[in-house]
């Protein structure tokens, strides 16, 4: 269990009771996500941990982590390395690589760490246009993730222009936002062959869904070499 405590102003029951969800937040417009404590609890969650909250106005705030304890490593696991993750790996026995495109340095370094942990090789970039660069290089990349919206290029043309580069590359769209454009993120994940997930998703969650992306897109290009190799 990790505690952290405060001796600040603290909070009321109603802001209490909200803290947590999702895009709540009391700073003023522009000035906070509201995804803090949202994505720390998600990470608890998918962790098999507790995120604990207790405070009182006038008396500060208590944050408690619980997490469940793991086996301490021996010389002998030490000398084997770290493990990796088999789910992970595709077909060749490679790691896949992941471009993972967010403006927020404190989302994208997040979810980066936590899909290196289940065995990704992550490349990250904070907007459409650096993303761009490093798809329109040709390095080795098997699954994009993009946030939805994002200054200049959003999630929505940087899928669209990367589908033209590299038409077989499956992607995931990222949005916390539950409007129009959310809406024709839906309907164009449909057409488009994209798969939509909303704020604030774990790191183990979207890896899970990145495994079933190559894991589909491989099969399918088996099958289709398979029938254009019968006579």
């Amino acid at each position: 269990m990790r505690l952290v405590c405060d001796t600040g102003e603290g909070m009321s029951s109603e802001i209490l009771a909200r803290a947590m969800e999702p895009f709540f937040t009391t700073k003023p417009l522009g000035q906070g996500t509201g995804l803090g404590l949202a994505m720390a609890r998600s990470f608890a969650d998918a962790s098999n941990g507790k995120l604990v909250i207790s405070s009182r106005p006038g008396h500060g705030t208590d944050v408690s982590l619980w997490l469940p304890a793991i086996k301490r490593l021996t010389s002998a696991d030490a000398a084997a390395g770290p493990p990796t993750s088999d789910q992970a790996r595709d077909e060749y026995g490679e790691r896949p690589r992941i471009l993972l495109v967010d403006d927020d340095a404190a989302v994208r370094s997040v979810l980066s760490l936590q899909l290196a942990d289940e065995g990704y090789d992550v490349l990250e970039a904070e907007n459409g246009t650096s993303a761009l660069c490093i798809i329109k290089a040709g390095g080795n990349l098997d699954l994009l993730v993009s946030d939805l919206a994002m200054p200049g290029m959003d999630g929505l043309a940087l899928i669209a222009e990367t589908k033209r580069i590299r038409p077989r590359m499956p992607a995931i769209l990222i949005t916390g936002y539950a409007c129009n454009a959310a809406e024709l993120a839906q309907q164009r994940a449909v057409a488009e062959e994209f798969l939509l997930l909303q704020k604030p998703v774990s790191g183990q969650t979207l890896s899970q869904h990145i495994a079933d992306l190559i894991h589909s897109r491989t099969h399918r290009h088996h099958a289709e070499a398979a029938g254009a190799a019968a006579p």
